[in-house]
Formats: C-alpha cells, structure tokens, sequence
C-alpha cells in the first residue's frame, strides 16, 4: 500500500474514531484564541495535516479537497444530530478556519 492509499485509510479511520467517540473528545472543545475563535480541535487540523503533508508530500490538492469534504459532512452530520453549531465549529466563518488550519499544516510540512 503506498503512503497516499495509507494516508486515506487514516483518514476515513480518523474520522469515524470521531464520530464514534465525539463526547470522550470534549477536552478539545476549549477556546484557545478568541479571535479568530480557535480550539485546540484547531490545533489538531494543524498536527494532523502537518503529519499528512510528510508522509504524502506533494498531494496538496487531495487533502485540501478532503478537508472540504469532512466539512460538508460535518455540516450534515450537524443538521441531523441537531448539533451544528458544534460541528462546524460555531457555522461556516469556524469551517473556514479549520480548513485554513488544515493548509497551514500541510503547507509547514514542505517548509520545517
């Protein structure tokens, strides 16, 4: 299995752990900078993008399309938990700071 098809499988694998064990992950949910509203779930889309960025370097586009696509199913997913607001990190103006965070950390992998 190549580092991209790995890096997908994690991916997916992280994404379900989330889902599946959301109410055990609330030690994420504090505010780390209020504005721009940042988490320490903010943090982890920066680590997290950082580790893809080095195992697939190269790939930036895939990962940018696949943090746009976790954020339309978290907004979803959102509407019909009727927790949106917490899923997509307090609306749209929180997506995009996740996926701003995603491509800083994909992007610092290519320059540290």
């Amino acid at each position: 299995m190549n580092n991209l098809k790995l890096a997908l499988v994690l991916q997916i694998s992280l994404a379900l752990f989330i889902v599946c064990f959301i109410k055990r992950l609330s030690f994420l949910d504090p505010v780390i900078i209020k504005n721009p509203r940042l988490t320490i779930w903010s943090l982890t889309h920066l680590t997290w993008f950082y580790i893809m960025g080095k195992v697939c370097p190269n790939n930036f586009l895939i990962f940018f399309i696949m943090g746009i696509i976790w954020e339309i199913f978290e907004k979803c997913y959102g509407k019909l938990t009727d927790q949106e607001f917490y899923w997509t990190s307090n609306g749209y103006t929180g997506q995009i700071y996740d996926v701003a965070m995603n491509s800083i950390g994909y992007l610092l992998a290519h320059k540290i």
